[in-house]
């Protein structure tokens, strides 16, 4: 294992050398680096992914396939934001292998966002539940069969996720998109017409937020994605709800923090914000991947302005629910084929109602088409 993990390094550094290219040329970083990873992120990649392989973890590597395009379902559309949208601007925090019950009432600042806004208490990723995979299906809103993010680990002759994200729906509607990550495999996530700006601010959630501080305080319209690795990094060198994991829990805790702050000094306030906070999987000894609850029950918090407030949602949300729910706060359509369901019970009254309205309208439409006609 090790000595495969090695030999992919080698080629992978390789190839960056003599190409000089990145996924796709309308990835930017932040601090006009190079679109291209440096070498150095390439070998702390492999150096975690060979990590993972001795602490048991399970890569899910596909094989190397070539990359056929699948039909576009957003061609030909013309996209606007609705009036009636819930919020403006939309901040997606994801943990990285933050457990369900990780979360105890001294994380103030997570506690204070399930307590004061919506908290779905049966939140499930996918069954393949690893990092990249899960992360597709939470921007994308569809599952692994249908986005094709089988693999976790950077490949760029893979190409990018295969259906569209949040962002470029966003983007078609002339939102800004922005992604700060501390992981270099998300770039898989940035497809054609996608995030704008797409960041690799460092492992630290310290870094990611203060990368994101101009955009999150002076943004306009749009979405926000924010990426924490800490807990996930613990999880794997000490093992999941070790007392190290535990200490980042309350790291990520207090970047959180830090965020809510800052949203808190926008110009508009929080009236038409909405921050959701997430996970991409949960994990168990120093391993994840399976389709265990352990492994699967994640967080899921809405707060904000545009949330509705003391608020439990029992019912199963999937990660897939995310980006649809984005989508609808933001009064946007869902994606052609999208397989993830709105929370409705999420949104703040007004826009939840709209919503309601428009699914009701939309489905009398479907129904008189089918009516037969005399």
């Amino acid at each position: 294992m090790r000595i495969c993990l090695l030999t992919r390094l080698l080629l992978v550094m390789c190839l960056l050398t003599l190409s000089g290219t990145g996924l796709q040329a309308q990835v930017h970083e932040g601090d006009a680096r190079p679109a291209v990873a440096s070498a150095a992120i390439v070998a702390r990649e492999a150096a975690d992914d060979a990590s993972h392989a001795n602490a048991g973890v399970d890569l899910f590597e596909a094989p190397l396939v070539p990359f056929v395009p699948p039909p576009d379902p957003l061609a030909g559309m013309h996209i606007a934001s609705s009036p009636e949208r819930s919020a403006d601007f939309v901040v997606l925090i994801s943990i990285d292998g933050l457990r369900a019950d990780a979360v105890t009432p001294a994380n103030h600042t997570l506690a204070r966002l399930r307590n004061e806004g919506t908290w779905a208490t049966d939140a499930m990723t996918i069954h393949r539940s690893t990092t990249l995979p899960s992360h597709a299906s939470m921007v994308t809103g569809v599952d692994l069969p249908v986005h094709g993010m089988a693999w976790n680990a950077y490949r760029p002759s893979q190409g990018v996720v295969r259906f569209p994200t949040m962002f470029r729906v966003a983007r078609m509607a002339g939102l800004a998109t922005t992604m700060v990550v501390g992981k270099n495999k998300l770039r898989h996530l940035v497809d054609e017409g996608g995030a704008e700006n797409f960041i690799i601010a460092g492992r630290g959630c310290d870094q990611i937020v203060s990368r994101a501080s101009t955009v999150l305080r002076t943004g306009g319209p749009g979405i926000v994605f924010l990426h924490f690795a800490d807990t996930d990094q613990a999880g794997h060198r000490h093992g999941w709800m070790s007392q190290p994991y535990l200490a980042a829990v309350e790291h990520a805790d207090q970047c959180t923090e830090r965020v809510v702050d800052t949203l808190s000094h926008r110009a508009g306030g929080l009236a038409r914000v909405l921050l959701i906070v997430t996970s991409d999987h949960g994990g168990h000894r120093r391993s994840h991947g399976s389709a265990s609850e352990v492994d699967r029950h994640i967080p899921w918090y809405a707060w904000g302005g545009a949330a509705a407030r003391d608020t439990r949602v029992t019912r199963r949300v999937n990660t897939q629910d995310t980006a649809s729910t984005i989508l609808s706060a933001l009064g946007l359509p869902q994606t052609p084929g999208i397989e993830g369901r709105p929370v409705v019970e999420a949104l703040h009254e007004s826009g939840s109602a709209a919503l309601a309205e428009r699914t009701t309208r939309r489905r009398g439409a479907r129904t008189a088409r089918a009516a037969p006609q005399h």
